[in-house]
């Protein structure tokens, strides 16, 4: 069985950000690197602070469209239910942290001991550190 995320990034500025991957991974490498043009990669969005798992794609697509539709107030209770302090839940996630636009298309492991967020692994989440 698959496993889909749906997830919250922010910024310094707590800016936020919501968007949903089969891949977390993956998702979140792109957002840290600013690989790819867009609102992450304009506002410096790349703090993971909230994510929950749903084993079904629509399941995961609705709760994203969900949280969209919440007000900011709404959304932030949602992240400091879980993440009071708005720590990167994924800090220790890469042996390096990647630099913005980088050119590599390679990213370095997770360490060992880190979570394994690629979507096959129903039993992961948490949503603190």
């Amino acid at each position: 069985m698959r496993t889909y995320f749906v997830y919250v990034l922010a910024n310094e500025a707590r800016r936020l950000y919501v968007g949903v991957t089969r891949d977390l991974e993956r998702r979140l490498w792109e957002h840290k690197s600013g690989s790819h043009d867009g609102y992450t990669a304009a506002h410096g969005v790349t703090k993971l602070v909230y994510f929950e798992a749903a084993q079904d794609v629509r399941t995961a697509i609705a709760r994203e469209k969900q949280l969209k539709r919440w007000p900011r107030a709404r959304k932030v209770r949602l992240i400091e239910d879980g993440n009071a302090g708005w720590l990167d839940l994924a800090i220790d996630w890469y042996r390096s942290q990647p630099t913005r636009r980088t050119t590599s298309t390679q990213r370095p492991l997770a360490p060992t001991g880190a979570p394994r967020l690629r979507g096959d692994n129903p039993s992961c989440c948490a949503t603190a550190g």
